[in-house]
């Protein structure tokens, strides 16, 4: 049960969608919120059988007047008072009671008995709104009530009996709260969220409100500021656990509505507070990015930001918006606050470590992080930072991370002039001596950073045996990693090599599920990239009844990030497309498909992925003249991208059945044949063909024979079945129809209905 959502954060309503979509057994979730949450999240539960909303509507005048006849115990009250009462609240069953109850605090209701009378004169009006009631009954307290209740307005919904005690200046105030309490306007809670200290909260939201509207505004920051003192006594040096709610006080004490006025007087105790604000704001912030309440965490370091007042301070504060930004993915948000810290720090001659850690942030989100911008960021930038935090004369640990980076500059997206400027020697040196200082150091993080250039530097190099060497060694630190964010995007990063290099596609599988689960909880960008890896995966390996649920849910992270350069948030909903032409369903594949920028000006994975839909939509010229233009461009061989598009022209070739084609195309194929794991099978059926068509149907027969017998290993049935249908047509007449058979039911398992139909097409034609 989950009251008021209408209040909850974006995080909140988002877990509560997830959950929803990706339980697998009962579970019921109740929640109560105001129209607003509609304006705020007009998507939410929108389309979704699972959610059925029941809107409450106001009471009727009989309805109303039961409300008040069970209020009273069955008490009899005059008709005119009645009708007064019910008329007033409207509908509204929260109004209703709370004149009732104003009814009583003014001795016009009083009990007697088991029931109720009135005595006195009755009022001339009744308050006409529900706020107006509540000010009313709380003018109408007893002076140490109410000021028990404005103080205890100031701590939030739900409040501490002692800071209420210390504010108020009253020893009695248990006392006070208990006859609030009796009142109905507080209650006192059955356990605390902080230990030893007795928890109220406050009946209604509503009547918090209008405590705290009444206290002036000079005394709420003076309060708010107390509450935080209070909080920070109770949290004691060093814990996190009230953090956010101590910055909370300390901002509205210093930047709420007219907080300067209430230190006009006092301008060393505002010097204390903003100085005391300004590092509670850094402190939560940080606890907030923890969480991932990224937004709630730039807000924090922002108005810290306005506390500053030199530039060490703003310096911090640039650091903090930096490292947000980073936490959402965000690179064209978060380098430029890390250069105005660095700015703000240059002519501090004690601030050098500072520099070099702000040098390896920069370097580190342009260098490998490089999907979280709009524009990736030039090779020569990356090598820019990293000079510069070299030349600072870097600690051990920061010298390792920048050599990392220089390594890790070869795998990164970027045009090979620019990473060819350094050698391949040098920048393998660099990783080298990385992965040293790791060992040295026991960092794992370095360690794993080092491994993981070291194999794309040998990918680069055509060395793939000692490329996967160095995965392995990733593998076994990995879980290692303390960041859960770099744990899940070491896990990704695994998988892929995996799959593309040696086709272990159930161990990439693994990987990108344990991805999966981690990047659930971190930011879109992040599931996208497991969401891809398990798209890519189950693709392959024919389990296309789970396409639909991840495309799903890969399109609801792409419609948040789509403007980011990363090929795997684009890359997945290609995927998918491509599933749904196998299947048939021609329209929702060009619909996907659309949604997809594509960057011909760099083109790489994103754009082979496209050349794949064109080819299942059955337009094989279009995908050569993709696969034509990629390869144009000379790619340098990482694991970041694989090359895919030389598994494009090849198919693209053998659905035009263009021998020239082939025989021109295949002797590059060969060159990187061992980059990936599909290009293996992928070429022996191309000879087989091109042998067929030239009229050696005898020598067609081993490779396409080798061809299948690799793709069933590595269990790809789409291909394997693909494969059947060609090798049917160099089989002798008796062995022709079981083939033909087992690549049927080869489609039908997998639903791709135009390959079952062409299939059944072929055994007509061939009497089978």
């Amino acid at each position: 049960m989950i009251e008021d959502l209408h209040w909850a954060s974006d995080r909140m309503v988002e877990m509560m969608e997830r959950l929803l979509a990706r339980a697998s057994g009962p579970l019921l979730l109740v929640t109560t919120a105001r129209p607003e949450l509609r304006k705020a999240h007009p998507e939410f539960g929108e389309g979704s059988e699972a959610v059925a909303v029941h809107a409450l509507r106001s009471l009727t005048s009989q309805q109303s007047a039961t409300l008040l006849k069970e209020i009273l115990e069955g008490s009899e009250i005059p008709e005119t008072l009645r009708r007064d009462l019910v008329a007033t609240a409207d509908g509204n069953p929260l109004f209703l009671e709370e004149i009732i109850h104003r009814l009583i605090d003014a001795g016009t209701l009083v009990r007697e008995g088991s029931g109720w009378r009135v005595t006195g004169t009755l009022p001339a009006a009744l308050p006409d709104t529900v706020l107006a009631v509540l000010g009313a009954r709380i003018d109408a307290l007893p002076s140490a009530q109410k000021r028990a209740l404005q103080e205890a307005a100031v701590i939030g919904r739900a409040f501490w009996e002692e800071p209420v005690r210390r504010a108020s200046d009253d020893p009695e105030v248990t006392s006070s709260l208990l006859a609030l309490e009796a009142k109905g306007l507080v209650s006192v809670r059955p356990t605390s969220s902080i230990a030893g200290q007795l928890e109220f909260i406050f009946k209604h939201a509503l009547v918090r409100d209008v405590a705290y509207a009444s206290l002036p505004r000079i005394r709420r920051a003076r309060a708010h500021a107390e509450a935080a003192r209070w909080l920070e006594e109770i949290a004691g040096h060093g814990s996190e656990e009230l953090a956010e709610l101590i910055a909370h006080h300390y901002r509205k004490s210093i930047l709420g509505e007219d907080a300067d006025l209430a230190w006009t007087d006092d301008p060393a105790a505002r010097a204390e507070l903003r100085s005391r604000a300004f590092t509670a704001m850094i402190t939560a912030g940080v606890v907030a990015r923890k969480r991932f309440a990224v937004a709630h965490a730039l807000e924090l370091h922002q108005d810290a930001l306005r506390l500053s007042i030199d530039d060490a301070e703003r310096a911090r504060a640039l650091e903090a918006i930096g490292d947000d930004h980073e936490g959402a993915f965000h690179g064209d948000d978060a380098i430029p606050a890390w250069e105005s810290a660095l700015a703000a720090l240059q002519n501090n001659p004690d601030a050098r470590q500072s520099r070099v850690r702000l040098l390896v942030k920069c370097a580190t989100m342009a260098g490998i992080r490089w999907g979280g911008f709009k524009v990736v960021p030039p090779t020569r930038q990356v090598d820019d930072y990293i000079d510069a935090g070299l030349s600072a004369g870097p600690e051990a640990r920061d010298r390792g991370w920048l050599l990392a980076l220089r390594a890790y500059c070869n795998t990164r997206k970027g045009g090979s002039r620019e990473i060819d400027v350094m050698p391949l020697t040098e920048r393998t040196r660099a990783g080298e001596e990385a992965a040293r200082i790791g060992r040295e150091l026991g960092d794992i993080d370095l360690q794993v950073l080092a491994l993981r250039s070291l194999s794309g530097l040998s990918i680069t190099q055509g060395e793939y045996a000692r490329a996967m060497d160095f995965t392995r060694q990733e593998l076994a630190l990995v879980d290692r990693i303390a960041a859960s964010r770099d744990r899940a995007l070491g896990l990704f990063w695994i998988g892929l090599r995996f799959m593309d290099v040696e086709g272990r596609y159930e161990d990439g599988l693994e990987s990108m599920e344990r991805s999966y689960q981690l990047g659930r909880q971190i930011a879109p960008h992040d599931l996208l990239h497991a969401t891809h890896g398990l798209l890519y995966g189950n693709a392959t390996l024919g389990r296309w009844q789970l396409i639909d649920a991840l495309h799903d849910e890969h399109l609801e992270g792409f419609q948040k990030d789509k403007d980011m350069s990363c090929p795997f948030v684009r890359g997945g909903l290609l995927i998918s497309s491509a599933i749904f032409a196998h299947r048939g369903d021609l329209v929702r594949a060009k619909e996907i498909a659309a949604l997809v920028p594509m960057n011909w000006s760099e083109p790489a994975l994103p754009e082979a992925l496209h050349g794949f839909v064109l080819l299942a939509l059955g337009d094989a010229v279009a995908a050569r003249q993709e696969a034509e233009r990629i390869l144009a461009v000379k790619r340098r061989l990482t694991y970041e991208e694989a090359p895919l598009e030389a598994v494009l022209m090849l198919d693209a070739l053998l659905a035009l059945r263009d021998v020239e084609g082939l025989r021109a195309f295949l002797p590059e194929a060969e060159r990187i044949r061992e980059a990936v794991a599909l290009l293996g099978p992928d070429i022996d059926r191309a000879k087989g063909l091109m042998r067929l068509w030239e009229g050696d149907a005898a020598g067609a027969r081993p490779l396409l024979e080798s061809a299948l017998t690799e793709y069933e290993r590595l269990a790809i049935p789409f291909e394997a079945a693909r494969t059947r249908e060609y090798l049917a047509d160099v089989l002798p007449a008796a062995e022709r129809a079981p083939m033909l058979e087992a690549a049927l039911r080869q489609y039908e398992q997998l639903g791709a209905t135009p390959g079952a139909e062409r299939v059944r097409a072929a055994k007509v034609v061939a009497g089978v």
